[in-house]
């Protein structure tokens, strides 16, 4: 999520010789928001931006938790789930698809489910929604909503979820667009794929109360480019 500072609209800063844009940009990453998964190439992502949109001054937050954006003026927001706050204007980037997976090593110690009622043989890591401390439900289809593994370890933040699950303390569900890379390299195993449903969807949000710079706007184009469609897919069976 990117925010501004509150003196100045759309994150326009007074400094030096000449005017300096600065773009706060928060990210949340629950289990439903997406960039998480952009933390470990912090770097290269920040320089396309600055490649992009030079005249912008980044002030990044990565955060697990709902932020106001009003209240802590920020500027623009990638956001999950589904979108109540009426002071935001939202662009849907995709669906939010999840997928429960664990690392070849606790497979090997374990059969994998054929079904989500196999869950109760199995460890569990799970994710505990700071704004709400209830646990965030695996999204399973139909009858089998609600049916999660036996908790052995549960966090209030997605990067411990994802360390959990790959150290091989137990299988747990992630954002697909924090496990894809970690499947398509073999760290993980993703199971149950048939009985997975989208919940919510990805948003890119500002608040309608404030006027968009072109500086914002051109972060704003930059990140949806950063996020094809592609990302969004479900993950099917290997």
């Amino acid at each position: 999520m990117l925010p501004a500072r509150p003196q100045h609209p759309g994150g326009a800063r007074r400094g030096g010789a000449g005017p300096r844009r600065t773009t706060r940009r928060a990210a949340r990453t629950a289990q439903g928001l997406a960039a998480a998964q952009h933390r470990p190439a912090a770097g290269p992502e920040v320089r396309g931006v600055r490649a992009a949109v030079p005249d912008v001054a980044l002030d990044v937050q990565l955060e697990d938790r709902l932020v106001d954006m009003v209240g802590e003026a920020i500027d623009v927001a990638l956001r999950t789930g589904e979108l109540t706050d009426s002071s935001l204007i939202a662009s849907r980037i995709g669906p939010q698809h999840f997928v429960i997976c664990g690392t070849p090593d606790y497979f090997r110690g374990m059969p994998q489910p054929e079904t989500p009622n196999d869950l109760a043989l199995h460890r569990g890591v799970s994710f505990r929604v700071p704004t709400t401390g209830q646990i965030y439900p695996w999204s399973f289809c139909g009858e089998f909503a609600g049916a999660m593994a036996t908790d052995s370890v549960t966090f209030n933040n997605s990067d411990g979820v994802l360390a959990a699950i790959r150290s091989g303390v137990g299988i747990g569900q992630l954002p697909v667009i924090l496990a894809r890379s970690c499947i398509a390299r073999g760290d993980l195993v993703a199971a149950l794929t048939d009985y997975m449903v989208p919940r919510g969807s990805v948003w890119i949000a500002w608040p309608s109360n404030r006027y968009r710079s072109l500086a914002q706007r051109a972060f704003v184009d930059f990140i949806r480019q950063q996020l094809p469609d592609t990302l969004f897919e479900p993950i099917g069976r290997p």
